[in-house]
C-alpha cells in the first residue's frame, strides 16, 4: 500500500467529495443508528454521512494513520480507527446498519471475496453502500497504460494492476450475497452499488 499525503489528498477535497455525497443522497428513507466509513481518509465522506444522518453513531475507519491524524483534526467530533478493510478487520467490533466506502476499495484485491466478507459486520437488513472508480477506464490511466509500452518509458513505469470487476462480475457477486441490490455505472468511470443484507 502506498503512503498517502494527506495534504496532498486535501488539495482535490470538493472533487473527491462530490461522489460520496451523490452516494450517500441515494440512501433514502433510513435511519440507521450507526454507520462505518470504510477508507474515510481525511474524514470528507464521513463528514457527509454524518451531516446526511446527524442522530446515527459515524465511525470513519482507514488503514493510514496520517489521514487518520488529519480526519480527527478536521472533525473533532467525529470517532475515527485504525483498521484495514484489506484484512481481517478484527478492529470492527460492532455490527453496522450502513456500511459506506467511498473510492477505497478499488485498492483491495479480490473483491470476490472482500464483498462476501462485509456481510459479517451487518445488523439485519443493513445496507452497503460503495462507490468504486473504474481506474482502468479513467484517461489517465489509460494514458499512463500506454505510456508503460513505449520504448522511452517501458523501464520507468510499471504497468499497473487493477483490483476492479466489470459490472457484471460485480453483479453475479451481489446476486449471490443478496436479493435486493442496485448496481449502476457512471460516465465518470465508476461503479456504484447499493445493497441491502437481509
Amino acid at each position: 500500500m502506498s503512503k498517502w499525503n494527506a495534504d496532498q489528498y486535501e488539495k482535490f477535497i470538493k472533487n473527491r467529495t462530490q461522489p460520496a455525497i451523490d452516494l450517500a443522497n441515494r440512501l433514502e428513507n433510513l435511519s440507521p443508528e450507526n454507520i462505518l466509513d470504510i477508507g474515510c481518509g481525511t474524514g470528507n465522506s464521513t463528514k457527509v454521512l454524518k451531516d446526511k444522518f446527524p442522530y446515527a453513531e459515524i465511525i470513519g475507519a482507514d488503514n493510514s494513520e496520517e489521514m487518520l491524524l488529519k480526519a480527527r483534526k478536521n472533525y473533532s467530533d467525529i470517532e475515527f480507527i485504525k483498521a484495514d478493510a484489506g484484512g481481517d478487520m478484527h478492529e470492527i467490533a460492532k455490527k453496522y446498519d450502513i456500511i459506506f466506502s467511498n473510492a477505497c476499495i478499488q485498492w483491495i484485491p479480490n473483491h470476490k471475496k472482500l464483498l462476501p466478507k462485509l456481510m459479517a459486520f451487518f445488523k439485519n437488513n443493513g445496507t452497503l453502500a460503495i462507490q468504486i472508480p473504474i481506474q482502468r477506464k479513467h484517461p489517465v490511466h489509460i494514458i499512463i497504460g500506454k505510456l508503460s509500452c513505449t520504448e522511452k518509458w517501458k523501464n520507468k513505469i510499471t504497468p499497473r494492476q487493477y483490483n476492479n470487476l466489470t459490472t457484471e462480475e460485480y453483479f453475479d457477486i451481489l446476486s449471490y450475497i443478496s436479493n435486493d441490490f442496485e448496481l449502476w455505472e457512471k460516465h465518470t468511470a465508476t461503479v456504484c452499488l447499493i445493497m441491502k443484507v437481509l
